[in-house]
C-alpha cells in the first residue's frame, strides 16, 4: 500500500464564506425590501398630502368670490382690481380669510390670481410674491385643482374661481406648502437608488465571493474526479482544501495502484510468454522426436509422407531442380544373423553418421526402413546426385573394408531428378528412384543407377 501522508484538519472556513454570504444576501434583501417600502410610504404620503393641500385650494377658491359682498363688489374681477388697486376693505377681507386659511399647519401662503396667472393678491404680504404664476393644467370645468411641485421651494396646489353666475374662469386660488412630505419623489429617488446600487454590489460581490472560494474549487475537484489533469486547490486552508487534498492523495494511490496493475499484467504476460515459448520448444522438440529417428539421427519416414509433396511443388514453382537418391544396404540381414543386432545398430548409426558429414544444410537424409535410406537432394542435377551417392558408396566400403566385418556388407543407389525424369509428383519421382534401386541390386550390388534408362552411370 502507498504511503498516505496525514492530512491537518481544516479550519471551517467554507462554512464561514457561506454564512457570510447569506447573511449579506439576506440583509441586502432586507434593506432592499425597506427600501421599497420607504418609497411606497412616501409616496402614500406624499399623495395623501398632495390631496390635502388640493382640498384646501378647492375650499379657497370657493370662499374668494365672496370677499366683496361687504363692499357691494359682486364681480370678482372688481375684487380682484380692488385688491390690485390696495382697496382697504378688500384687502382687509383678503387678509383675514388668508390668516384663517393660513392656520391650517399644512399651508405657508396663499396667492389669488387672475385668469392669466397674474398675482393680485398674496399671503403674508410680508413675503415677496411672484409676480406670475405658471398655472398647473388644471381641469376649469370640474373645478378639481391641479398640483405642482418646486414652486420656490415648496408645492402648490390651484384650483379654478368660479360661480354660477360667472361665465367663465375669473382666476385660480393657490395655496403652497414647504412641508417635507410635499417633496417630489424625485429627491428621494437617488439615495433609494444608491441604496438599491449599494444592495446590488454587495448581492455580485456576494455571487463572486463564492464563486472564487466555493464554486470554483469544487469545479476543480469534480474536473479531477472526470480523470482530467487540473491542479487541484491543496494550499486553502479550509474545508475545500482538505478535501482536495485526500482527493490528491487518492489519486496519487490510485496512479500508483495503475503503476502496479501494469506491471503485474507486463509480468504476468512475460510469464505467459516464456511458458508459451518453453511449451512451444517442447512441442517442437517432441515434434522433431516424432521426426528424427533415434539411431541414426536422420529423419524418418514421417517426414517423406507429410513434407515431400510440399517440398517438391516449392521446388517445381521456383523452377528449381529436385533429385532423390534411394540407398539399401546389401548382405544386412547376413551381418545380424553372424555378428548380431548390436553389430547391425553399429552399422547403421555409422551410415547416418556418413550421410550427415555428407549432405548440405538444406538437404535432408532419411531412415525409410530398417536398412534402407533416402536422400532428398535440392539444386541438384542427375549427374550431381549420382555424383554423390557414389561418394557416398565408396566411402562406406573403406569403412567396411577397415571393419573386417564376417560378411562383405556394401550400399546400392537408385537415382531420380526432376532435370532427367518427368515426374508430376514427389512420390512418382520416389518411385522412378526406387526402380532404378531395384536394378542396382538385381545387376551385382554397390553400384548407383539412374532412373533414365535402368544401366549404370559412367563412372567420373
Amino acid at each position: 500500500m502507498p504511503h498516505r501522508s496525514s492530512i491537518p484538519h481544516p479550519t471551517p472556513l467554507v462554512a464561514a464564506q457561506l454564512r457570510t454570504a447569506l447573511l449579506a444576501l439576506a440583509g441586502v434583501l432586507v434593506i432592499t425590501a425597506a427600501a421599497g417600502q420607504v418609497l411606497t410610504l412616501l409616496r402614500t404620503r406624499q399623495l395623501a398630502q398632495r390631496e390635502s393641500l388640493g382640498e384646501l385650494a378647492t375650499l379657497a377658491a370657493a370662499q374668494i368670490p365672496n370677499f366683496g359682498s361687504s363692499s357691494g363688489r359682486t364681480d370678482f374681477a372688481d375684487v380682484v382690481a380692488a385688491i390690485q388697486a390696495t382697496d382697504e376693505t378688500a384687502l382687509s377681507d383678503a387678509g383675514r380669510f388668508g390668516r384663517a386659511l393660513l392656520t391650517t399647519e399644512q399651508v405657508d401662503a396663499l396667492a389669488i390670481t387672475d385668469a392669466d396667472g397674474a398675482v393680485a393678491f398674496y399671503w403674508p404680504t410680508a413675503d415677496r410674491p411672484p409676480a406670475q404664476l405658471a398655472i398647473p393644467h388644471a381641469d376649469d370645468a370640474t373645478g378639481d385643482p391641479a398640483y405642482a411641485a418646486n414652486i420656490d421651494g415648496m408645492a402648490m396646489a390651484c384650483a379654478p374661481i368660479s360661480r354660477a353666475d360667472m361665465p367663465a374662469v375669473a382666476g385660480y386660488a393657490c395655496v403652497f406648502s414647504s412641508s417635507n412630505a410635499s417633496a417630489p419623489m424625485s429627491a428621494l429617488a437617488t439615495p433609494v437608488t444608491a441604496t438599491c446600487a449599494v444592495a446590488v454590489g454587495a448581492v455580485l460581490l456576494a455571487m463572486y465571493h463564492l464563486k472564487r472560494n466555493v464554486c470554483d474549487p469544487l469545479a476543480q475537484i469534480h474536473a479531477a474526479g472526470d480523470g482530467r489533469s487540473v491542479e487541484l486547490p491543496i494550499d486553502r486552508d479550509d474545508e475545500l482544501g482538505a478535501i482536495a487534498r485526500r482527493f490528491d492523495v487518492l489519486r496519487n494511490d490510485l496512479e500508483l495502484a495503475r503503476g502496479d496493475a501494469r506491471r503485474v499484467e507486463r509480468s504476468v504476460e512475460d510469464t505467459v510468454n516464456r511458458e508459451t515459448q518453453h511449451i512451444s520448444q517442447q512441442l517442437r522438440r517432441a515434434q522433431r522426436s516424432a521426426e528424427i529417428d533415434s539411431l541414426t539421427g536422420l529423419a524418418n519416414r514421417r517426414f517423406i509422407e507429410e513434407r515431400l509433396e510440399a517440398v517438391f511443388s516449392e521446388q517445381v514453382s521456383h523452377e528449381v531442380n529436385l533429385a532423390i537418391v534411394m540407398l539399401d544396404v546389401d548382405n544386412f540381414k547376413p551381418l545380424n544373423d553372424k555378428a548380431g543386432h548390436a553389430a547391425g545398430d553399429a552399422l547403421l548409426r555409422f551410415v547416418g553418421e556418413l550421410l550427415r558429414s555428407t549432405l548440405r544444410d538444406h538437404d535432408v537424409g532419411v531412415r525409410y526402413g530398417g536398412d534402407e535410406f533416402a536422400l532428398v537432394l535440392v539444386d541438384v542435377t542427375g549427374l550431381q546426385a549420382r555424383r554423390i551417392a557414389e561418394r557416398i558408396i565408396r566411402m562406406f566400403g573403406q569403412k567396411t573394408a577397415a571393419a573386417k566385418l564376417p560378411t562383405t556388407v556394401t550400399l546400392s543407389a537408385g537415382i531420380a531428378s526432376l532435370d532427367e525424369v518427368n515426374a508430376r509428383s514427389g512420390a512418382e519421382l520416389m518411385a522412378r528412384a526406387d526402380d532404378a534401386l531395384y536394378i542396382s541390386k538385381n545387376q551385382g550390388k554397390n553400384v548407383a543407377i539412374s532412373a533414365t534408362d535402368g544401366h549404370p552411370l559412367p563412372n567420373a
